[in-house]
Order: structure tokens, then sequence, then C-alpha cells
């Protein structure tokens, strides 16, 4: 099995260790807007050797992120966006670093932003939106992510302002502010 798209669909069940264990051919798994639950993502959906499109959004997982995500150099697309995450993201996200889309918003992600993002150097969308992060500010190393084409980080309490560097993200099409807060700056 290469490709696997089962989404908007009304399946049930726990995403476990099992979850796609034996798919080692497996390049795209689409399994959002379903209603599977997990209490912590299975780290070895990040060690399948060709899997490039990872998506679990708008499902009922709730566990964290692993705290240490393996070295994966194939992951082009990972979206884990609208379920109930209420872990911080993992320094060790960076280690994911084909990623060119990662879509982590609408959970419960709290923390600070953690500044390894800014080593995913490929990454075109950013989407980190609508988290209760722990009022923090946008990493300076941000300004070094040329490729990004959309960036969102609304409603997450951040504070500063709208850094001058922003401008030089020549490829950015559409950015999504903090709060007004950082407008007020």
């Amino acid at each position: 099995l290469q490709y696997l798209y089962a989404e908007d669909n009304d399946f049930k069940g726990k995403l476990d260790h099992g979850l796609l264990a034996d798919l080692q051919s497996l390049i795209e798994a689409d399994l959002s807007g379903n209603q599977l639950e997990a209490s912590e993502i299975p780290t070895h959906v990040f060690s399948l050797p060709q899997l490039r499109v990872l998506d679990l959004s708008d499902n009922f997982i709730s566990g964290a992120l692993p705290e240490s995500l393996p070295v994966n150099t194939v992951m082009e697309y990972f979206s884990l966006r609208l379920n109930s995450i209420p872990s911080t993201i993992p320094e060790s996200i960076s280690n994911l670093r084909a990623l060119t889309h990662l879509d982590l918003e609408a959970n419960a992600f709290t923390g600070d932003l953690p500044a390894s993002l800014a080593n995913l150097e490929n990454l075109s969308y950013l989407f980190l939106g609508k988290n209760p992060m722990n009022n923090g500010t946008i990493p300076d190393g941000f300004q070094g992510l040329v490729s990004l084409r959309e960036l969102s980080l609304d409603a997450m309490q951040l504070q500063g302002g709208i850094l001058t560097w922003i401008g030089d993200l020549s490829d950015l099409k559409h950015i999504l502010e903090a709060t007004r807060r950082l407008s007020q700056g």
C-alpha cells in the first residue's frame, strides 16, 4: 500500500502504536476528518521510510507529540490541525527536515514557540495559530525561513511588535498576525 486516503468519514477508534506500522511502502496517509482518538502520537510513523504526507487533522487526538522525534528527511506534509493536543511543541520538530507544510493550528499547544522551527528551511506553510501559547515572542530565527509563503500565528497571545525582518521574507504572501498587541508593539 502506497496511498491511504480515508479522510472525511465517520471512522472511530484509537490511533495506537500499531498505526501504519507495517506499511513500509506508504507514501501518503490522510486520516483527517474522522473521530480517531490518541493518547499519544505514535513515534514510529515518523520513521516510515517513504511517508511524505501525514494528515491527522480534524480528529479527537488529545495526546502529546513525542518529545524526541526521530530524524526524518522524507516527510514533507504534517498536519494535526483541529485536535486537542495539550502539550508543548517539542524542539525535536526540527528533525522533520524535509517539511514544506506544518499545520498545528487550533489545538491546545502551550509553552514557547520552539526556536528550532527556524531550522526547517524548506517550510512554505507554517500554521501555528489558535493555540494558547505562553505570551512569548516570535523567535528571531524565523527570519531565516525565506521559503515561507503563508504564516499563521493568530490568536496565540504572543507579545512584542511585528518584527522588521518580516518584510524580508520575499515569498511570504499571506500572514495572519499573532494578536492586535503585535501591531501595537
